[in-house]
């Protein structure tokens, strides 16, 4: 019945107990945040702050006051007040109380520019001339298997970093078939598949009608289908479907046997210039490709979409492209 959300902490940070506030405020059911460590719920550039916070408390001070922003299951962030104290028997817990209502956010703090379209355009501007001087060097098809890879990864980076620095294009929206356009571009990718022996699979057997933009439609598909390709091992497969979702549009769903993105992983692949520590390696970046994730979000938002990533349990990864109901 508390409004204000309640976190109850283990001395390490551990959440043994979120009231129904706290669930609904974060958008994970109260039991599975139990065992969870509370700064799963709190944004990557907040994180070292409220471990600092906790570690005090737990060390001795009587309270904190710490300003995070709390990040819900999507990983949307809302700015938000905590305090944070010792409670239960002996004050050998943690309590964190999180007010009620998200502060107001200036209206300077929300016109924010947005930085990524500037990095992208001075970096790739940075490796233009060096990559197009060392390409001349020697032929790219004499050079050994690595070097050819690391020359694609480079040039595939370099790509990503065009699509984050262009602003959207406004091509003219027509009604088509994804269905058939997923089906195409399946087929154009079926030889690279089977070179690497992997099964590719396509559910896509009716008309899915959209109004959208079919080149930039046709691309993003093909860029998930590649990223799938390139993250599954050899002798695994890869599942497209394209699925008619009613009144919540047009789904595009790509499962693969590559490795899969945990919470933080993925806010670090969404955000490349979030402040923070140095994020862990993931697929995307072992694969030269770290911008590859951020590139994808921000094309399908282009097409008034929206793009995700979840791990498919037992599997690997699954990615879901939606496109809205036009």
């Amino acid at each position: 019945m508390v409004p204000w959300p309640v976190f109850l902490l283990e001395p390490e940070g551990t959440i043994r107990l979120a009231n129904r506030a706290a669930a609904e405020r974060t958008g994970f059911c109260a039991l599975d945040l139990a065992g969870e460590p509370f700064i799963v719920a709190v944004a990557p550039e907040d994180r070292s702050a409220v471990v600092a916070a906790l570690d005090r408390v737990a060390a001795g001070a009587a309270s904190e006051q710490v300003t995070l922003a709390l990040r819900d299951r999507s990983g949307t962030l809302s700015p938000a007040r905590a305090g944070i104290t010792r409670a239960g028997a002996d004050d050998q817990m943690l309590c964190v109380v999180v007010d009620p209502d998200a502060p107001a956010v200036p209206a300077a703090a929300i016109e924010t520019p947005d930085l990524l379209p500037r990095f992208a355009r001075r970096l790739r501007q940075a490796l233009a001339a060096p990559l197009a001087r060392l390409s001349g060097t020697r032929p790219p098809a004499a050079l050994p298997e690595p070097a050819r890879d690391a020359f694609a990864a480079v040039a595939a980076t370099l790509d990503d970093l065009a699509s984050l620095e262009t602003e959207a294009d406004e091509a003219t929206s027509e009604r088509c078939d994804l269905a058939g356009l997923v089906t195409t571009t399946v087929a154009a990718l079926a030889p690279a598949a089977r070179r690497r022996g992997i099964a590719l699979r396509l559910d896509a057997s009716e008309t899915v009608m959209v109004t959208t933009r079919r080149p930039q439609v046709t691309r993003l598909a093909r860029l998930m289908l590649e990223e799938a390709l390139a993250a599954t091992p050899a002798g695994s497969s890869v599942s497209v479907s394209v699925i008619n979702d009613g009144p919540a549009g047009a789904l595009l769903q790509v499962s693969d046997g590559g490795a899969a993105l945990d919470e933080v992983a993925q806010a670090a692949a969404r955000d490349p210039l979030a402040p923070g520590p140095a994020p862990s390696a993931d697929r995307f970046t072992a694969a030269g490709r770290p911008l590859r994730l951020a590139r994808l979000i921000r094309e399908a938002e282009a097409l008034g979409g929206d793009f995700e990533v979840a791990p498919e349990p037992a599997r690997g990864m699954i990615a879901r492209l939606r496109l809205p109901p036009r």
